[in-house]
């Protein structure tokens, strides 16, 4: 697991909001307290086989919820690889934790394996595939 700091919060709320960046990533939930408290739900079906909506999908609707003058006090947004396989073997989901709060956003890692291994190659992996996306999108981190 890494927690990243991210450096530029308006370049990296272009890219959430206005870039097709995060578009392909499943939602797994979002919350937001501005005016009042919203909590969002990903699941497109009550027994989970429908999957997940991807956060294309579900930006509209979180864009209509912030616009106006005053930012929200904060948000949570979780999402999640859509292929995690992919990327790498035994990964069973792969988690990007996106927390901002006063102006601070922080991104953290996580994951979970199809079958438990002492090896943290899952974390590795994608804790890597993250921090080289960002690289490659140019959101600047430090890690905390």
């Amino acid at each position: 697991m890494k927690s990243l700091s991210i450096q530029e919060t308006k370049n990296f709320m272009q890219h959430l909001f206005t870039q097709p960046t995060f578009n392909t990533f499943e939602v797994r939930g979002i919350t937001v307290h501005s005016f009042t408290y919203f909590e969002i739900s990903g699941d497109k079906g009550r027994d989970k086989s429908e999957g997940f909506c991807t956060w294309e999908e579900l930006k509209p609707y979180l864009h209509h919820i912030l616009k106006g003058k005053d930012k929200p006090r904060s948000m949570k947004i979780i999402f999640a690889a859509a292929n995690p396989e992919a990327i790498t073997p035994n990964a069973a989901a792969l988690f990007i934790n996106i927390s901002y709060e006063a102006d601070k956003i922080t991104c953290t890692t996580g994951s979970s394996q199809k079958q438990f291994d002492l090896n943290k190659t899952v974390d590795t992996d994608w804790d890597n595939w993250v921090i080289q996306f960002f690289q490659q999108k140019n959101i600047q981190t430090t890690q905390e």
